[in-house]
């Protein structure tokens, strides 16, 4: 008896700990020929290992024991938000988010933002993600753009860079796998610059303060300073030509000496910066002109800027709101919860309009 229940309680343990064909060496997937098919095949969304494809049945675990779609938002503007869940009952939100409308030549495509940590739903960071939990995140966006007829997604952030993140951006910027461009795939991050830096993909170095201080507390002020020298050490040696994005917060109330204090701060840095995106708090916004100054104030002080469009929305799974812990760290979110959204898939809702 003690013996079938120790079986019992192992086994979905055992599940999630065998890999899924996402991070399966290229090698073990037999001849060149036969490893560039099951990629063709993850690439339009299906699973191979859940289809008895010789040499992957037995090898991977289905991507459906890594990660199950629960429900998802579509928002007005297009955007979708998923909430999905892990083998330990976890649940995360996967953001997919189309792109604008154009006339254009260039084929424009869809863009993914995955997350790297689960929450709980007081907000608290459970467990960094495995680069299996990762990666079946942008399989569930190729999929979904798919069946819905959306553009393909070329372009990928994954955010609060952890353990399984390295190995995940080399999959998704890998030929041979997910083939995603380095300028397509964004890591963001607070601290861990070394782990990005290792990878070819854009480094976003996220100012706000994952421990919850003030930004205008004195050991804040102390981190932020020395995480810049210790940027700007790493940009100097073997990440000289490095893409580097800078993620900012904006509230209501914020000041164009706000935007004067950031660009003095990243004046030692400022040739290493690609971009300033700023991200207006959903619960907080600040008024568009407030943003629009900031923008200048920075402009004038020789930075690009660029604004991140923000959606609020909460997706409801099994009677639970899972996206409460967007709160919690906001700039790490696009949905935010301004009211409960329960129902079939494709429930919609209202994003707010920018005046």
């Amino acid at each position: 008896m003690l013996l079938a229940l120790v079986v019992c309680c192992w086994l979905p343990l055992a599940s999630s700990l065998r890999p899924a064909v996402l991070s399966v060496p290229l090698e073990r997937l037999g001849s060149a020929s036969h490893a560039s098919s099951v990629w063709r095949q993850l690439r339009r969304g299906e699973d191979p290992s859940s289809v008895n494809v010789p040499m992957v049945a037995g090898l991977a675990a289905p991507l459906g024991e890594v990660l199950r779609p629960m429900d998802v938002v579509e928002l007005r503007d297009g955007t979708l938000a998923y909430a999905s869940k892990l083998w330990d009952g976890a649940t995360i939100e996967t953001v997919v988010i189309p792109p604008p409308k154009t006339t254009g030549r260039s084929r424009p495509r869809s863009a993914v933002r995955a997350r790297c940590f689960s929450t709980s739903t007081d907000g608290v960071t459970d467990r960094c993600l495995s680069t299996d939990e990762i990666l079946a995140q942008v399989f569930l966006a190729c999929r979904e753009t798919l069946a819905r007829g959306l553009p393909a997604v070329g372009a990928c952030e994954l955010e609060r860079a952890g353990p399984g993140v390295v190995a995940a951006a080399r999959c998704l910027l890998d030929s041979r796998r997910f083939n995603f461009k380095a300028e397509k795939v964004t890591v963001s991050t607070f601290d861990a610059f070394d782990a990005v830096l290792r990878t070819n993909a854009t480094l976003a170095w996220n100012l706000d303060d994952k421990d919850g201080e003030s930004e205008s507390s004195e050991s804040s002020k102390t981190l932020l300073l020395s995480l810049r020298d210790r940027l700007g050490c790493l940009l100097g040696g073997k990440g000289g030509s490095r893409r580097v994005v800078i993620q900012r917060g904006v509230v209501a109330g914020v000041t164009d000496s706000e935007a004067i204090a950031l660009a003095e701060f990243l004046g030692p840095i400022g040739g290493r910066i690609q971009k300033i995106e700023l991200i207006p708090d959903a619960e907080r916004p600040p008024l568009p002109r407030a943003v629009h100054a900031f923008q200048a104030r920075l402009r004038d002080r020789g930075f690009r800027t660029a604004v991140r469009k923000q959606s609020r929305a909460v997706v409801v799974v099994d009677n639970k709101t899972v996206v409460e812990s967007a709160v919690a760290a906001p700039s790490y979110y696009t949905m935010r919860p301004v009211g409960r959204v329960e129902g079939p898939l494709k429930a919609r809702v209202d994003a707010p309009r920018q005046a």
